[in-house]
């Protein structure tokens, strides 16, 4: 009897043994599978467990490492996604941004920063109405998040110039209903202008030709209504014809040398030429309007000075304009200086360059009025540019020529001061490539 409750005490105490080694066993490894599920609840997606059988815990084990690697796939893949339209986002020209349903900022590109002038910190998470003061953009997105539908529109910013943009306001609509709005800003400050351009360029050649043709008609009127018999006022009215018919001639001509050279119709015959020598032949034209005004023409040019590569023909045309134009505004008994220069290289490797500058001694050129200098028909005095022959089209000619031959163009107002003429006078500077 002894004998069979011993064994079957050591029969109890094994059952009970294996069942608490089994429960220590399945703890450790629902240990393991909690440890692995915290892993990949932070995003740790590379650890395995091992599956420990073929059990239901070592089927969950297996599914759990299948997750895993599907998870991090998943996971690879929306990394790689993000990557590229960060990537597209902050490549594009347009400014995005994207606000949730309540209208806060969510995204943001660098375009759309630098429009508004607004740094990426201070406008994530922030109410839109916040970070952006814009009221025509503001009330395109109040549009569209009213009607939750497309709105769009031409805005105007003024950070840091104006600048005109067509905003388009797109609202998000998924599966669970609206969720927020995508804002997309198109540039065409650069069409507003051009169209600008066109405009005051029609405006300007119908002004232009207006007076002269105006002119003539009105003296050829009186001419025939009897003028012609009056032989001292017929020849003045004569002479006032002839006068603005060679104004319209000199404006046609600019206009179809302005036209040839946008049009790429104009080829450069580039070799090189002596600066010096080219401004020395368009003096010598301008020699009677100097000599009448008693103007001194001082040149100033070092000896071995380096050639430009330039079209001669063109370059004489660039010089005789800029030249030109400094007799007409240099007063009696003044002086003009005609310069040259080898200026250094700005960066190492930048080509060799020669310059020829004329500086006057005329009025001068209001700060505000340089940037326009070379626009067509502009002209700092209207009425005094006209009186002296000018179309307003001589700087606009000199500055695409000079740019096609890669030089550049550059005026300085004023340049001298001094106690009894105070600030006045302009230079312009014309760059080329050396020949050297």
């Amino acid at each position: 009897m002894t004998n069979t409750t011993a064994v079957l005490s050591l029969f109890i105490a094994l059952i009970i043994g294996w069942s608490v080694l089994s429960r220590l066993r399945l703890a450790r490894r629902v240990d393991r599978m909690t440890a692995f599920t915290g892993k990949i609840a932070a995003g740790d997606f590379g650890s395995r467990i091992a599956s420990g059988g073929g059990d239901e815990l070592g089927i969950l084990a297996e599914n759990l490492n299948l997750m895993a690697e599907q998870l991090k796939k998943n996971v690879d893949a929306l990394s790689k996604e993000k990557g590229v339209l960060t990537a597209v986002l902050k490549g594009m020209a347009e400014g995005v941004m994207m606000t949730d349903a309540q209208g806060r900022v969510g995204l943001v590109n660098p375009a759309f920063l630098r429009t508004f002038g607004i740094r990426e910190e201070d406008a994530v998470g922030r109410p839109l109405v916040e970070v952006i003061r814009n009221e025509g953009l503001l009330n395109l997105y109040k549009t569209a998040h009213e009607r939750k539908d497309y709105a769009s529109g031409e805005i105007e910013t003024s950070l840091p110039e104006p600048m005109y943009f067509i905003a388009g306001c797109v609202p998000l609509m998924i599966e669970e209903g609206f969720s927020g709005i995508v804002i997309v800003l198109h540039d065409i400050t650069r069409m507003f202008q051009l169209e600008r351009v066109r405009r005051d360029f029609v405006a300007n050649v119908t002004h232009e030709l207006k007076t002269p043709i105006s002119a003539i008609q009105g003296f050829a009127e009186t001419l025939m209504d009897g003028a012609i018999n009056d032989k001292d006022n017929g020849l003045k009215f004569l002479g006032i014809i002839e006068s603005n018919a060679r104004r319209l001639s000199r404006l046609v001509e600019d206009l179809m040398t302005l036209s040839r050279i946008e049009l790429g119709e104009v080829r450069l015959q580039v070799r090189p030429v002596s600066l010096k020598d080219v401004a020395a032949e368009a003096a010598a034209l301008l020699e009677p309007k100097i000599m009448e005004k008693g103007i001194k023409l001082i040149f100033e040019f070092p000896a071995d000075m380096a050639s430009a590569l330039a079209d001669r023909d063109r370059l004489y045309q660039i010089i005789l304009n800029v030249l030109d134009n400094a007799v007409k505004y240099t007063p009696h008994k003044e002086s003009i200086v005609v310069s040259g220069a080898c200026p250094p290289a700005a960066e190492a490797g930048q080509p060799a360059t020669v310059e020829v500058s004329i500086t006057d001694t005329g009025p001068g050129i209001p700060q505000e009025m340089l940037p326009r200098l070379g626009e067509r028909f502009f002209r700092v005095d209207p009425a005094r540019s006209r009186e002296l022959g000018g179309t307003g089209l001589g700087l606009a000619i000199v500055k695409h020529l000079v740019r096609l031959h890669g030089g550049s163009f550059n005026i300085e107002s004023p340049v001298q001061t001094t106690l009894s003429q105070g600030s006045r006078g302009t230079k312009v500077t014309l760059t080329f490539k050396s020949s050297l």
